[in-house]
């Protein structure tokens, strides 16, 4: 696993001087703690979005980090190029590729890219995204449409899962965590998309979010 070593350090040191818990600092940036742990790790390389996140939440932290992490994500797609350079002729087909971004990767190679999404925060979505992104602003990659459609829950309304231990009841506290995470990183993908339009790189680029009512809470009485 690839160790973004500079960044990670900078990014611990801005963690411990804010005197909060990792859980804390995650959740002052909007994100969940397993991927916070895993940038604080070097074993996650965060979009440049989150650049402005973290401005936000610590001033001082955008000078810190922003060269570190654009000549990190700098190095990495040199060593994708080199990568796609050495292999192997049929090799494409053979693989069998797993996780979402191999197949957000493929759906950016066609002019009229259109991509259907189901999840629950959007958080995986929109780390995919922007390398893809990145590089159509850059004119690496040339579509002539773009039409992206995301499908979340609603957490607004009471959810069955996931639910406190306790009484297997609703926990209003997560959703409202779930909800501001979900809703930072589907519009940092909105605005992105409809960026590209507005510099005139793609001619036509949509994206549209919808929510949908979870399943009915069940009580605890009905669960035994």
């Amino acid at each position: 696993m690839t160790d973004y070593s500079s960044f990670a350090s900078a990014l611990r040191a801005i963690w411990k001087n804010s005197g909060l818990r990792q859980e804390e600092f995650a959740e002052r940036l909007g994100y969940r703690r397993s991927t916070v742990a895993n940038m604080l790790r070097g074993h996650h390389l965060p979009p440049l979005e989150f650049l402005d996140t973290i401005a936000e939440a610590f001033p001082g932290s955008y000078e810190v980090l922003a060269p570190l992490l654009h000549r990190e994500r700098q190095e990495r797609e040199q060593q994708k190029e080199r990568r796609a350079r050495m292999r192997v002729p049929g090799q494409e087909r053979a693989e069998r590729p797993f996780g979402l971004r191999p197949h957000i990767e493929h759906a950016f190679e066609r002019p009229n890219v259109s991509i259907d999404f189901a999840g629950f925060s959007g958080e995986t979505l929109h780390g995919v995204l922007q390398e893809p992104l990145y590089r159509i602003r850059g004119r690496r990659l040339t579509p002539e449409s773009i039409t992206i459609r995301a499908l979340l829950p609603d957490t607004s309304s009471p959810m069955a899962l996931p639910c406190r231990k306790d009484d297997l009841a609703d926990d209003p506290s997560f959703r409202q965590r779930a909800n501001m995470i979900m809703t930072r990183h589907m519009r940092c993908i909105v605005d992105s998309v409809h960026e590209l339009a507005i510099l005139g790189v793609v001619k036509n680029a949509s994206a549209q979010i919808r929510v949908h009512h979870c399943t009915p809470r069940a009580s605890a009485k009905s669960m035994r």
